[in-house]
């Protein structure tokens, strides 16, 4: 499912969109995409659209060298920053972003609701 999601955004940005993937074992087990952001100021800034790791790869580091390979991705290409956006409860993103020098710039609550 998340492959097919992947395809369908790169699809849809055609080349504004950098799709990253990582492997265990020779197995694709991760992908972190990211998209231009429109200019602010005359400062380009980088989204982390969209990210997953296979369940069994959690917790062996996939997700930290994505988001690493993501900042020197937008480093070599002079992005002014890199922001992703993640629900409270998703401590390992959080926590990754935390420890890797991020900054929490706002705080949301994600209201569901089911029949």
């Amino acid at each position: 499912l998340f492959r097919e999601w992947f395809s369908n955004i790169a699809r849809s940005h055609k080349q504004s969109t950098l799709i990253l993937a990582a492997e265990l074992d020779g197995i694709v087990c991760g992908y972190i995409a990211l998209e231009p952001m429109a200019i602010f100021g005359n400062a380009l800034w980088w989204k982390d659209s969209l990210n997953a790791v296979a369940a069994d790869a959690r917790g062996q580091g996939v997700y930290h060298a994505l988001v690493l390979a993501a900042f020197e991705y937008a480093r070599e290409h002079d992005a002014a920053g890199l922001l992703t956006k993640t629900q409270a409860s998703t401590q390992r993103v959080i926590n990754t972003w935390l420890h890797l020098g991020g900054d929490i710039l706002e705080s949301a609550a994600t209201l569901h609701w089911t029949a």
